[in-house]
């Protein structure tokens, strides 16, 4: 006798589901929207700090000023590079057990999740060392990024696990949240000249039509972590590990669209270099771990006059 199988999170979707393929072939809108306002970012950064490099060449030109300057640009350099020796510890998520509410509709799920999904950009120098990762199957998350040392680049990445929610009613109010653990290590280094390090966590859920054609967002939530624009000296941050709460506010959903709720984060980093009197860069590295992804769902009923 075959043993029975209990209810599953998927039983609850009729049957319907967003192939992680499909899902993939979605986020092309998102992913050209983002390497749009990355470029866009990257060259307002340019219009800003080119006139001011100009303006404090000849500051740094006399005698005792260039010997000092250079000094304070290689010493910069040099903790640059030593901070992007460090390695900040990959983290591991505590594990949860997926289940089903009772009383009301909801559902914590955990990994393995549906879907994986990474995006990257650099402008300039490439360093050549920058990652973007996610992992359905664990829940990590991971972006790595520097800028290069020689001259002026950029550089964003984007790492998203996710599930899949059809709604069981014909109208509802979703809510939707997760507590991922995380750590980081940032840093701003620089000698008269600019550098910028960035980092968020977030969730975002995206709506698709019965057929799984892209929709539009229905929650883009972020939280910044860090976001530094240095110019003379620089900073740096690092986080132990921690649980962070992500709780956007309920929306409105319906049985003629689908959904992907996923968890995401990105940062960005910019910076011109090292040179001869002056020079920055910039460094981010951060790691989460998403133990669980939970649902709730409450149903509307619209009567008709």
């Amino acid at each position: 006798m075959a043993a029975k199988r209990g209810i599953s999170v998927k039983d609850l979707y009729g049957g319907r589901f967003i192939s992680p393929e499909a899902a993939g072939r979605s986020m092309v809108a998102l992913e050209k929207r983002l390497t749009t306002e990355f470029n866009e970012r990257t060259r307002l950064r340019k219009q800003f700090t080119e006139p001011a490099q100009k303006l404090i060449a000849p500051l740094l030109s006399g005698s005792n000023l260039e010997r000092e300057a250079t000094a304070a640009a290689r010493a910069m350099q040099r903790l640059q590079k030593v901070a992007r020796g460090l390695k900040v510890q990959r983290l591991r998520p505590v594990k949860v057990n997926t289940g089903i509410f009772t009383g009301l509709t909801g559902a914590i799920v955990s990994a393995p999740f549906d879907y994986q999904w990474t995006w990257g950009a650099v402008s300039g120098d490439d360093p050549h060392d920058n990652s973007e990762t996610a992992d359905r199957g664990s829940g990590d998350l991971a972006i790595v990024l520097n800028t290069g040392i020689d001259d002026s680049s950029s550089a964003a990445g984007r790492a998203a696990v996710g599930i899949y929610f059809y709604p069981p009613t014909s109208t509802g109010i979703l809510q939707v949240w997760s507590t991922p653990a995380l750590n980081y290590l940032w840093g701003t280094y620089c000698s008269f000249d600019s550098a910028h390090a960035d980092g968020w966590i977030a969730m975002y859920v995206g709506s698709y039509n019965l057929a799984g054609a892209f929709t539009g967002a229905v929650i883009d939530q972020r939280t910044t972590l860090w976001s530094d624009d240095s110019w003379f000296h620089g900073n740096s941050g690092n986080f132990p590990t921690a649980s962070y709460g992500l709780h956007p506010a309920p929306i409105q959903v319906d049985r003629q669209h689908q959904y992907i709720i996923w968890v995401w984060c990105g940062g960005e980093v910019s910076a011109d270099g090292w040179h001869l009197l002056n020079g920055s860069g910039a460094m981010d590295q951060l790691y989460i771990a998403v133990p669980s992804i939970t649902w709730e769902f409450w149903p509307v009923f619209v009567f008709e006059p």
